[in-house]
């Protein structure tokens, strides 16, 4: 059953949430939490967190786009094959290993899971602001002739971002 549970922020709805998740979860019952795109890492580990080892089975945590996915898988169709979160990160190591050579500021976390997973999440932000591949290489190549600390790519990201999108 399908339950939405309305409130203004700091109201207590993700608690009551969760409490409510942990009593089907107790009771033997799965629950879905169908969540956007940018929180299901997020939200799959305070599923953890707040249940452990033993609760956490009976909860599943989607976006919009995996519970798509899971339905086409076991009912048939055209499912998409996407990489999850874990494969993000993995794949953002790789090229972080491959380009070595020529990663300069943040070398040193290279090989970091927390880093190469805040890497893939960025990565999925700006492409969801509208930014391209293309125009990613020209922040980059910009800032790469900047003295450090001199860099305005945030802005230029945003003002790239906003054409993007058609706001001018």
């Amino acid at each position: 059953m399908l339950k939405l549970v309305l409130g203004t922020s700091g109201s207590g709805k993700t608690t009551l949430l969760y409490a409510r998740i942990r009593a089907r979860a107790e009771a033997g019952k799965r629950s879905i939490l169908l969540v956007p795109e940018q929180f299901t890492s997020s939200t799959e580990a305070r599923i953890y967190r707040e249940l452990g080892d033993a609760l956490s089975g009976m909860v599943e945590s989607y976006s919009f786009t995996s519970l798509a996915e899971h339905i086409l898988a076991i009912e048939g169709g055209a499912a998409v094959q996407t990489l999850t979160d874990a494969g993000r990160a993995v794949l953002v190591r790789r090229a972080l290993e491959e380009l070595q050579d020529n990663v300069h500021y943040y070398y040193r976390h290279r090989r970091s899971a927390a880093f190469c997973q805040m890497a893939a999440e960025t990565i999925d932000e700006l492409k969801s602001a509208g930014l391209s591949g293309q125009q990613l290489q020209e922040l980059a190549r910009d800032c790469g002739s900047r003295p450090a600390g001199s860099c305005a790519c945030p802005g230029r990201a945003a003002g790239l971002s906003a054409r993007a999108r058609g706001v001018h």
